[in-house]
Protein backbone atom coordinates (compact mmCIF):
# COMPACT_ATOMS: atom_id res chain seq x y z
CA UNK A 1 0.00 0.00 0.00
CA UNK A 2 2.87 2.39 -0.66
CA UNK A 3 1.32 4.37 -3.87
CA UNK A 4 -2.47 4.38 -3.52
CA UNK A 5 -4.52 6.24 -5.73
CA UNK A 6 -8.22 6.96 -6.26
CA UNK A 7 -9.21 7.96 -9.67
CA UNK A 8 -12.86 8.23 -11.36
CA UNK A 9 -13.04 5.71 -13.88
CA UNK A 10 -11.68 5.95 -17.00
CA UNK A 11 -11.43 4.39 -20.79
CA UNK A 12 -8.15 2.80 -19.76
CA UNK A 13 -9.63 1.14 -16.53
CA UNK A 14 -12.94 0.10 -18.09
CA UNK A 15 -11.97 -3.55 -19.01
CA UNK A 16 -10.57 -4.79 -15.78
CA UNK A 17 -13.45 -3.18 -13.43
CA UNK A 18 -15.68 -5.07 -15.92
CA UNK A 19 -13.24 -8.39 -15.29
CA UNK A 20 -13.86 -7.69 -11.41
CA UNK A 21 -17.03 -6.98 -11.60
CA UNK A 22 -17.67 -10.37 -13.53
CA UNK A 23 -15.52 -12.79 -11.42
CA UNK A 24 -16.72 -10.92 -7.87
CA UNK A 25 -20.36 -9.41 -8.27
CA UNK A 26 -21.08 -11.46 -11.42
CA UNK A 27 -23.62 -9.53 -12.72
CA UNK A 28 -21.19 -7.17 -15.07
CA UNK A 29 -22.39 -5.55 -18.50
CA UNK A 30 -19.33 -4.02 -20.04
CA UNK A 31 -21.66 -1.12 -21.88
CA UNK A 32 -23.71 -0.55 -18.35
CA UNK A 33 -20.08 0.43 -17.02
CA UNK A 34 -18.97 2.62 -19.98
CA UNK A 35 -22.02 4.54 -19.85
CA UNK A 36 -21.45 5.88 -16.71
CA UNK A 37 -18.31 7.74 -18.10
CA UNK A 38 -20.95 10.12 -19.18
CA UNK A 39 -23.58 9.93 -16.53
CA UNK A 40 -23.89 12.84 -14.20
CA UNK A 41 -25.36 11.16 -11.66
CA UNK A 42 -23.53 7.47 -11.43
CA UNK A 43 -20.00 6.74 -11.23
CA UNK A 44 -17.48 4.07 -10.59
CA UNK A 45 -13.87 5.17 -9.09
CA UNK A 46 -10.72 2.65 -8.97
CA UNK A 47 -8.20 1.96 -6.64
CA UNK A 48 -5.13 1.59 -8.00
CA UNK A 49 -2.10 0.41 -5.96
CA UNK A 50 1.50 0.45 -7.69
CA UNK A 51 -0.15 0.86 -10.66
CA UNK A 52 -2.57 -2.39 -9.91
CA UNK A 53 -6.64 -1.79 -10.20
CA UNK A 54 -7.17 -3.90 -6.79
CA UNK A 55 -10.81 -2.46 -6.29
CA UNK A 56 -13.67 -0.22 -7.15
CA UNK A 57 -16.86 1.05 -6.03
CA UNK A 58 -19.85 2.59 -7.99
CA UNK A 59 -22.48 4.53 -6.62
CA UNK A 60 -24.74 7.50 -7.25
CA UNK A 61 -24.71 11.32 -6.09
CA UNK A 62 -27.67 13.35 -6.34
CA UNK A 63 -27.30 16.08 -4.07
CA UNK A 64 -27.76 15.94 -0.91
CA UNK A 65 -27.89 12.24 -0.89
CA UNK A 66 -25.78 9.51 -2.40
CA UNK A 67 -25.99 5.89 -2.50
CA UNK A 68 -23.31 2.74 -2.90
CA UNK A 69 -24.70 0.28 -5.12
CA UNK A 70 -21.11 -2.15 -5.49
CA UNK A 71 -17.78 -2.03 -3.64
CA UNK A 72 -15.32 -5.07 -4.51
CA UNK A 73 -11.71 -5.74 -3.67
CA UNK A 74 -9.67 -8.50 -5.46
CA UNK A 75 -9.70 -11.78 -3.91
CA UNK A 76 -5.93 -12.03 -3.78
CA UNK A 77 -5.93 -8.17 -1.89
CA UNK A 78 -8.65 -9.13 0.49
CA UNK A 79 -8.22 -8.04 4.29
CA UNK A 80 -5.55 -5.90 3.58
CA UNK A 81 -7.86 -2.50 4.57
CA UNK A 82 -8.73 -1.42 0.83
CA UNK A 83 -12.42 -1.27 1.46
CA UNK A 84 -12.14 0.71 4.12
CA UNK A 85 -9.82 3.03 2.06
CA UNK A 86 -12.55 3.11 -0.70
CA UNK A 87 -15.86 3.87 2.53
CA UNK A 88 -13.88 6.33 3.32
CA UNK A 89 -13.53 7.97 0.57
CA UNK A 90 -17.18 7.48 -0.73
CA UNK A 91 -17.93 8.88 2.44
CA UNK A 92 -16.01 11.81 1.52
CA UNK A 93 -17.43 12.82 -1.40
Amino acid sequence: MKNLAIEKLSEKYIQKVYELEKELIGNASFDSIKKTLESETLSYYVLIDEKEIVGFFECSIIAPEAELFDIAIKKDKQGNGYSKILMDYFLNL
